[in-house]
C-alpha cells in the first residue's frame, strides 16, 4: 500500500499513553501502523470495505467534517483545537 497523505494529531498525555500501550499489545506495532490498523477496523465495522474507493469518499468526507476534532497538518503551536 502506497502511503501518500500525512495526518498530524494532537493528543493528550493520556491518549498518547494509550496509543503506546495499544501498539505494544498489538505485537509491537509502530504507532503509525496501529493508527492505520484502527482506521481499517473502523472502516470494516462501518461497511466501508475500502475507504479509498471513489464511491465511499463523499460519505467519508461528510462523516469527517461532522467530527470536527481531527485536523490535517495542524500547526504545532501548543494550542489545543480539541472539540472546536
Amino acid at each position: 500500500m502506497l502511503k501518500s497523505k500525512r495526518l498530524g494529531l494532537i493528543l493528550t498525555e493520556e491518549e498518547k499513553r494509550f496509543v503506546i500501550q495499544l501498539a505494544r499489545i498489538e505485537g509491537g506495532l509502530s504507532q503509525s501502523s496501529l493508527i492505520r490498523r484502527l482506521i481499517h477496523k473502523a472502516a470494516e465495522q462501518q461497511s466501508l470495505s475500502n475507504p479509498s474507493e471513489d464511491t465511499q469518499e463523499p460519505k467519508l468526507a461528510a462523516e469527517t467534517a461532522s467530527l470536527g476534532t481531527i485536523r490535517e497538518n495542524q500547526p504545532r503551536d501548543g494550542g489545543s483545537t480539541y472539540g472546536k
